[in-house]
């Protein structure tokens, strides 16, 4: 028995009062912050900071070609 748009509940649609972009603001606002948090603790310790993306930069190529 196959679940077609047919067999779904008229109670089943999204909720209407959602908002992707609510969601989206949301979730970018969380991802800021922890980027900011990030970048603020890596300040007082910089050399652990390159000690971790440094070899992970280089493999991608941001620093440029040596």
């Amino acid at each position: 028995m196959r679940a077609g748009p047919e067999r779904i509940h008229s109670t089943q649609r999204p909720c209407q009062n959602f908002s992707w972009q609510e969601e989206w603001k949301k979730r970018y606002y969380d991802l800021y912050r922890n980027i900011l948090y990030t970048y603020e603790e890596a300040k007082s310790e910089p050399t652990q900071l390159a000690e971790v993306i440094s070899p992970a930069a280089a493999q991608a190529g941001v620093f440029g070609k040596k």
